[in-house]
């Protein structure tokens, strides 16, 4: 079987798998690769054979395929989207979340590789649970507080995806929040790239337009990353009129900057890293509360804490001991029976759901089990509370909502 052959092995018929073989956020970074410098790449369309001086990514954050389905209309009124695009219906990666898919655009890596799996997960080089994106611990969540103990560069040490353009001569800029551009994940991920940090959305977008406009003699990559979407669909689901709104202000905001740059030289990739599904906090199964003996089954944290939460309420993954490990997998199936799917990590790695030849890194990370969700449903560790669910939206499992992506290419 080749590497990059499709998974064989069979998901529940309410999951949808990864497509790693054609367009799959996975393969957009050697997509862009391949477009600057004319190497092959795994998927390239037609439009992206001709000679650009321009790559620019738009990152959007959570605007999944069902959104761009349901906003289809309105978005084909708008310029941009008149310049008969490319519209792919693409995958996330597993897990469908956002650590999973900054750190690959920021790498060139698969998830599969580089590990950093989700919003919480197990680090083996500190020996706790923390929150990579954050650079904390799981139980502070303060913004760069991991710093004091360890430097980002240990736990992320990657050769960044603009240090890999520099080599050939082309040129990087990242256009981010300022609270991720001056962060420590934020500055060990955009190493080789020029950051422009900005204060609120017409502000990024006023500087993408610059930087597209101005002068520069050597090919340029520009990475944009927008995340209000995914925050409103977060606070106040995927389908509500909040978040409806933002997603129309934002393109008509989009359109209105980017119309007059339309042109041979760019080439421009909107996509999203996944979607989101609806969840209700009421609907929230804590698997802590729900199986006291739990914790005691489970590996331990070098301060002698079991290793939890690792994952979200749609992929919450557990390290279990050795000798408990199929008991485990039998009372969370019991647990979840008709509302969730539980897997061995190692089934989903040979299955290939995580992308091909899972590394020692990543198994490392994710544990022994998972509990996947179905829609609507969630999963958790409660704690002494301080990780109770408040959340309308979410994502990082296998749903349609929440791995079918689109990529646009105009």
């Amino acid at each position: 079987m080749s590497e990059l052959s499709p998974p064989k092995w069979v998901l529940s018929n309410q999951f949808i798998a990864p497509r790693y073989t054609g367009p799959c956020f996975a393969n957009l970074p050697n997509f862009a690769h391949a477009v600057l410098t004319g190497d092959s790449a795994p998927w390239l369309s037609n439009r992206a054979k001709r000679d650009y001086q321009n790559v620019v990514f738009l990152f959007v954050d959570s605007f999944g395929w069902s959104q761009l389905e349901k906003f289809r209309t309105f978005l084909e009124g708008l310029e941009i989207f008149q310049a008969e695009p490319e519209i792919f219906r693409a995958t996330s990666q597993f897990p469908s979340t956002t650590a999973a898919h900054v750190t690959t655009l920021s790498t060139g890596l698969p998830v599969s590789e580089h590990g950093i799996l989700e919003w919480y997960y197990y680090e083996p080089i500190l020996g706790e649970v923390i929150a990579p994106l954050l650079y904390s611990f799981v139980d502070r969540r303060v913004r760069d507080s991991l710093l004091s103990t360890i430097p980002s560069e240990e736990i992320l040490p990657f050769r960044t995806f603009f240090e890999a353009l520099g080599l050939k001569g082309i040129e990087s800029f990242l256009i981010q929040h300022r609270d991720i551009a001056f962060s420590a994940y934020g500055g060990a991920m955009s190493r080789g790239g020029k950051v422009l940090p900005y204060d609120s959305p017409m502000h990024s977008l006023k500087l993408l337009t610059e930087l597209i406009s101005g002068p520069g003699s050597q090919k340029r990559f520009i990475y944009y990353y927008y995340d209000r979407i995914d925050a409103l669909g977060h606070e106040f689901g995927p389908n509500s009129p909040k978040r409806e709104a933002g997603i129309k202000e934002f393109f008509t905001a989009l359109n209105e900057q980017l119309r007059s740059h339309l042109d041979r030289e760019t080439l421009f990739v909107l996509f999203a890293d996944h979607g989101m599904t609806d969840v209700s906090p009421a609907r929230v199964t804590y698997v802590d509360r729900e199986l006291p003996e739990l914790s005691s089954k489970l590996l331990v944290t070098k301060q002698g804490k079991p290793i939890a939460p690792c994952g979200s309420s749609r992929d919450i993954f557990l390290h279990v001991k050795p000798a408990y490990e199929t008991e485990v997998f039998q009372e969370l199936r019991d647990l979840f029976a008709h509302r969730a799917e539980v897997y061995r990590v190692s089934d989903l790695c040979d299955a290939r759901i995580f992308g091909p030849s899972p590394s020692v890194r990543l198994r490392e990370r994710a544990g022994q089990i998972v509990v996947l969700p179905f829609a609507g449903e969630g999963a958790f560790w409660f704690g002494n509370g301080q990780f109770e669910q408040h959340f309308l939206g979410n994502h990082g499992g296998l749903t349609p909502e929440e791995v079918e992506i689109p990529i646009i290419l105009f």
